[in-house]
């Protein structure tokens, strides 16, 4: 990013570190030598060059983080964090905030919201008679698969129940929409 700049802070795990902290090394076999340039310790250069092993191999050890456990790992990355003073919470600036603020805010009224219909409109009582009133006959499920076949021969027989169901949902959409409204002043009636 043009005009940006950030100081970059090595947290990483160091083999004589991890050597101190009494984690385990495993073998590993590198198949590639290792990069030019790299300035090791003689410790790591030990671990890291290793032993010949065949023409373009070497059997070396290595220390990696899954070595540590969970509660460990946590530890040494705050420990690491703290050092390297990265304390406290980032919090965005205030137009980002009230941003942030107003989108979780309705996020959390549309949950209520949600709720509160689910429980006060029989859902599920009107999803079973849009279901009931629509139901065409199942039994014509494979001529329909057929047909969509005939039509286009790539097509998955999942598809084509999809899209006939899906036209004859749309075919039929005020007389569900109407059937909707009629469930709603039935349940909004005293006694209804």
């Amino acid at each position: 990013m043009p005009g940006y700049q950030v100081e970059v802070i090595d947290l990483g795990l160091h083999l004589q570190e991890a050597l101190g902290l009494g984690l385990p090394t495993e073998k590993f076999t590198r198949k590639n030598d290792l990069p030019w340039g790299l300035h090791l310790t003689e410790i790591e250069e030990e671990y890291f060059k290793g032993q010949p092993h065949g023409r373009k191999s070497w059997i070396c050890q290595r220390v990696e983080l899954n070595a540590f456990t969970a509660p460990a790992l946590v530890h040494y990355i705050e420990s690491k964090l703290e050092a390297a003073g990265a304390l406290g919470k980032v919090i965005p600036t205030e137009d980002d905030l009230v941003s942030q603020a107003r989108d979780i805010f309705r996020d959390e009224v549309e949950d209520l919201v949600d709720r509160l219909i689910s429980q006060l409109l029989p859902l599920g009582a009107m999803k079973e008679a849009a279901f009931d009133s629509l139901a065409p006959d199942l039994s014509m499920a494979r001529g329909w698969v057929e047909e969509a076949f005939d039509e286009n021969p790539s097509i998955s027989w999942g598809k084509a129940l999809q899209r006939k169901f899906s036209e004859l949902v749309d075919e039929h959409e005020e007389e569900i929409t109407d059937l909707m409204r009629e469930h709603l002043h039935r349940t909004q009636r005293p006694g209804g």
